[in-house]
């Protein structure tokens, strides 16, 4: 099986000029279309769950 992604920009625009500034390891799409956030942590593993609902929510608005 062949998979085809094309990685894209990996920083998010920012809705305020003081808003944090959001930067995904690797933010890819798929040849049918698909959108995929790999995120990986070191440290503060702890925060992984905040953090994803965060990238996820700011990806989900910017549609």
């Amino acid at each position: 099986m062949t998979l085809c992604l094309n990685v894209m920009n990996s920083y998010t625009d920012k809705d305020a000029p003081l808003d944090k500034q959001s930067i995904f390891d690797i933010w890819a799409k798929t040849a049918t279309g698909k959108h995929i956030n790999v995120e990986m942590q070191l440290f503060n593993k702890y925060d992984i769950e905040k953090r994803t609902l965060f990238y996820w929510s700011k990806r989900y608005s910017g549609q």
